[in-house]
């Protein structure tokens, strides 16, 4: 059963892959040009926006990066292409994730706190032990996402696709 859950999702997420990313034109980004928004990004967060800049990342190709712990808390990535991304261990608070690609993704221990994952494609991907308290995650699709241990207290779920989605010790209140 789990074989067939498996071959179904490897089959919706590279059918949605091939679909979202000839409709979207992501913009290419640098590693050097990463590192610098990143840079000042934190510098935007630690001078609490009086230095540096907010990091806009919106319609950016990030896919497959290693961001593990990285604090993109504010940040705009709405409508990004996050496939297979790790993000494990990230601060995301009231990050911007808006119609973004985030299929098969490592969200992993992640603080989410009031992000914005509105209509966003999350196929495939593990929120386990992650933080997404008062997350917007309305008419997002969810199949096949593990969210073993996750705080959903206060999540926007309304229209949200779960169909073989695991939800073992998952705060839904």
């Amino acid at each position: 059963m789990d074989e067939d859950n498996n071959h179904q999702n490897d089959q919706f997420i590279e059918e949605q892959k091939s679909s979202d990313e000839s409709q979207a034109q992501f913009r290419q980004i640098s590693k050097d040009d990463l590192k610098q928004i990143y840079k000042d990004h934190i510098k935007w967060i630690k001078s609490k926006g009086k230095e540096g800049k907010r990091a806009d990342l919106r319609l950016s190709n990030l896919k497959g990066l290693k961001l593990k712990k990285a604090v993109l808390a504010y940040a705009d990535l709405q409508q990004s292409n996050l496939f297979r991304v790790n993000l494990q261990q990230a601060i995301l608070i009231r990050t911007n994730l808006k119609k973004s690609y985030l299929c098969q993704a490592n969200l992993r221990m992640v603080s989410l706190y009031k992000a914005n994952l509105e209509g966003a494609e999350i196929v495939g991907s593990s929120f386990c032990n992650s933080n997404l308290t008062e997350a917007n995650l309305k008419n997002s699709n969810c199949r096949g996402t593990d969210f073993e241990g996750a705080i959903l207290l206060k999540a926007n779920l309304q229209g949200v696709d779960l169909l073989s989605t695991f939800l073992e010790d998952a705060d839904l209140r």
